[in-house]
């Protein structure tokens, strides 16, 4: 039997002291505030409680319970946010990872201080592991599964990582970083239903939907209620309508989406070289856009990041569905629809656009440049600018004389 893998991967390098004492700082203003806005949410309740005010004129009953709800929900955010970043400061200091390969399984333990989680992954369900790459740079360690992908680790340094992956991949007998002659599989948070009749139907996962429709719904009760006070205050003080129609825009968002998330839904019916768009809400049916070709893009946003995007197109013009399939309407359909949309890592959007592929026999395009081509469009993209600072006069032309002199140091030095 094969010795077992066992790997340690701590926090490195100097900034992280940087960010902690940054943190600290915040974490000081945050505890603050977490302690004012309760004190004055607890003193509000109070208030309301025993009938007095906190002060010599009470608030109405209205404006109290406005002031109230938005204390909750900026509470429940700032709590969040501050338990967030006190995350990632006892993780930039006293964090650790472990990660230790069984007979049978891979054993995933995370470290916080005191904290500890543990998590086991089946040896079987394990596709391949890899240091994903996050614009341009290298990412955490990943582990690609049937359904889904994993962080495992984003401490160490990138050599750490990357001997991580590579130790694990011989300890598993996988020499690639994926398993690319595996089945495709349809990745976490997607399902695929088999009505009793018609075509089947590609949609989220109706489980992680129906609870996402419970919270919308807790979320709104809460301003609802207060909406209801509102209306009823507004009729003996006409000051209060200005309040009462500001609280009804939101709570009338929360409400319709309650209903869309419980009722409706996008859905994908998938036939044979082709993939209809529908709406699906209550009993009506509409369809949306057909698709019959996929595309996985990579575009970069303002600050550096890289976005991949799975898109579904039409590869013929774009026309009319047949009026009786599409419920009415004969407008233009558009030209492509977005499926998955992700940052820095294309391994969901690649795995969900080659399940329907096979599915359906539709032809699937990655539009992704090698390491090769982003080498060369960024040499093109320095040339181009010493172009522009050779034409730019004397201070442009010195400029680029340093960089060439430094750029021949190094190649000496080489």
């Amino acid at each position: 039997m094969a010795e077992p893998v066992r790997i340690r991967l701590r926090p490195r390098g100097g900034g992280r002291f940087f960010t902690a004492a940054f943190l600290s700082v915040w974490l000081c203003g945050w505890a603050v505030g977490e302690v004012f806005a309760l004190t004055v949410l607890v003193w509000g309740i109070r208030s309301l409680l025993r009938g007095d005010g906190m002060g010599p004129e009470p608030l109405p009953v209205a404006a109290a319970l406005a002031i109230g709800l938005f204390l909750v929900l900026w509470l429940t955010f700032w709590t969040i946010g501050g338990l967030s970043a006190l995350r990632q400061l006892v993780r930039s200091v006293a964090g650790e990872d472990r990660l230790d390969l069984e007979a049978d399984e891979l054993l995933w333990q995370t470290r916080m201080g005191p904290f500890r989680s543990r998590r086991r992954l089946p040896r079987s369900a394990i596709r391949g592991l890899r240091v994903a790459e996050r614009s341009g740079r290298c990412g955490p360690l990943v582990v690609d599964l049937d359904d889904r992908t994993l962080e495992l680790s984003d401490l160490g340094t990138e050599a750490e990582r990357r001997q991580a992956a590579r130790q694990l991949r011989a300890a598993l007998g996988r020499a690639r970083e994926t398993t690319g002659d595996a089945p495709p599989r349809l990745p976490q948070g997607w399902a695929c239903l088999t009505p009793s009749l018609g075509s089947p139907l590609l949609v989220q996962d109706p489980r992680l939907r129906r609870r996402q429709g419970q919270v919308m719904a807790g979320l709104a009760l809460v301003p609802a209620l207060v909406l209801t006070v509102l209306l009823h205050q507004a009729q003996a003080q006409p000051t209060l309508w200005p309040l009462t129609l500001m609280v009804a825009v939101p709570t009338a968002a929360a409400i319709w989406g309650t209903i869309w998330l419980l009722r409706g839904r996008m859905e994908w019916r998938l036939e044979s070289r082709r993939m209809v768009l529908q709406r699906r809400f209550g009993g009506e049916l509409r369809e949306r856009f057909e698709a019959r070709a996929l595309r996985l893009c990579r575009s970069t946003d303002s600050d550096g990041d890289h976005w991949y995007d799975l898109t579904a197109t039409d590869l013929h013009p774009a026309g009319a569905l047949a009026g009786a399939r599409a419920g009415g309407g004969g407008g233009k359909l558009p030209a492509s629809h977005s499926l998955l949309r992700r940052i820095h890592d294309p391994s969901e959007p690649r795995q969900l656009g080659r399940w329907l592929a096979q599915r359906c026999a539709l032809p699937f395009e990655e539009r992704i440049p090698s390491l090769e081509q982003e080498e060369r469009l960024r040499k093109e993209e320095l040339e181009k600018l010493r172009r522009q600072l050779g034409d730019a006069g004397r201070l442009g032309r010195w400029v680029v004389r340093r960089l060439e002199g430094t750029s021949g140091d190094q190649g000496k030095g080489r």
